[in-house]
């Protein structure tokens, strides 16, 4: 008799010890924060049930939740998302609750759920699953409901990784779905504009006193990857060795970009240009031509898909000034120059140009629209 005492206690504690384990949870309805028209009623409701079927949590049912939620909308009115999250768990009975949202970057759609603690209003964790396109949707949940089951048992697990996927590959029929799970290459294309127009405006710094201004226009090609073609002409403006100097410029340059994922920039590159600089003083003018090898540094962030901001900077050496034409006289009694004389020569203050040509700096930003 004993025997099944101790037996009957022992099932006892251990049914009582598993139901402890065993939490109230409530799914919120993920939020559609694209500008797509996406279902994420039957991705929640999908994401519910593939956490019912792993019987680690006990689950609100979700037409009970939406009487709650549809009863309380008033009172709710003001609250914070988690504070509305916490009230509705609250009035359910359940000591978690689960707050959702899918996003589009552009590139990836995200879906993003946190658990909070309806007590305390903490956060206990949070997850994200990645997807290249909406046919992965349902594919991804399992592997979602997995991951949150796992972080809820305080396991440490990588990011998860987003499946690749060929854009060639029309959604599959209902027939199809068995064969639907195979590994497909993910075409870069897709992914994000590859070509863009860039505007400017720039510092420009030729010594410790002289300066001037620059405006760019530019077109790059295969915007947004490891390396880049940037064609860009700058027109400019500014005071040299007290001589006005204005001018213009073709640069043809290579970028070699660190990051470049979709959301920052950051790179660098080398280029080979034509540079036309103008010296003006009174009635003088000197025009020159000086081929060019710029240096430059950028760092630039998203402010969409088709939109970038770009900090850059740049160095460009000059290999030494070739004279275009030339209407500088000399004032000397006596002195007259030729023709030929008067387009080749060059005041004092400017001849260290011929040989190493005029090395201006750039700081500036520019707006990057991409296409």
């Amino acid at each position: 008799m004993k025997k099944y005492f101790f037996l009957f206690l022992f099932l006892f504690i251990s049914l009582t010890f598993s139901q402890e384990k065993l939490n109230k949870i409530a799914i919120l309805k993920i939020e559609n924060r694209t500008q797509e028209a996406i279902d994420t009623e039957f991705l929640t409701e999908t994401l519910q049930i593939e956490i019912v079927n792993r019987r680690y949590f006990v689950v609100v049912e979700r037409s009970m939740l939406g009487k709650v939620i549809e009863e309380q909308k008033l009172s709710l009115a003001g609250l914070t998302e988690e504070e509305q999250a916490t009230k509705i768990g609250a009035l359910v009975g359940a000591e978690k609750i689960w707050l959702g949202s899918l996003s589009y970057t552009g590139v990836l759609y995200v879906i993003t759920i946190k658990s909070i603690d309806t007590k305390t209003g903490i956060i206990e964790f949070a997850d994200q699953v990645y997807s290249y396109t909406k046919d992965e949707f349902l594919n991804i949940m399992p592997v979602l409901a997995d991951r949150l089951i796992r972080k809820a048992k305080g396991e440490n697990i990588p990011k998860h990784e987003p499946k690749k996927v060929s854009i060639e590959k029309s959604a599959p029929s209902s027939s199809q779905n068995q064969n639907y799970n195979q590994e497909y290459t993910y075409q870069q294309p897709s992914r994000m504009p590859d070509s863009a127009f860039d505007v400017g405006g720039y510092y420009l710094n030729f010594s410790d006193k002289d300066y001037g201004y620059a405006g760019l226009a530019a077109f790059r090609i295969v915007a947004d990857s490891d390396g880049e073609l940037l064609f860009d002409f700058r027109l400019y403006y500014g005071e040299h060795q007290k001589w006005q100097l204005s001018g213009y410029n073709f640069n043809l340059i290579f970028n070699l970009n660190l990051i470049a994922n979709g959301y920052i920039l950051l790179g660098g590159g080398i280029g080979l240009g034509l540079d036309f600089p103008s010296f003006k003083k009174d009635n003088y003018k000197i025009d020159c031509m000086q081929w060019t090898f710029p240096l430059s540094g950028q760092f630039g962030f998203h402010l969409g898909r088709y939109v970038m901001l770009i900090f850059d900077a740049s160095f460009v050496f000059g290999v030494g000034l070739s004279v275009l034409d030339n209407n500088y006289s000399i004032s000397e009694p006596g002195k007259y120059l030729t023709i030929e004389e008067k387009n080749h020569y060059i005041p004092n203050e400017l001849e260290g140009y011929l040989v190493n040509g005029v090395n201006p700096s750039y700081f500036g930003a520019r707006i990057s629209i991409l296409f």
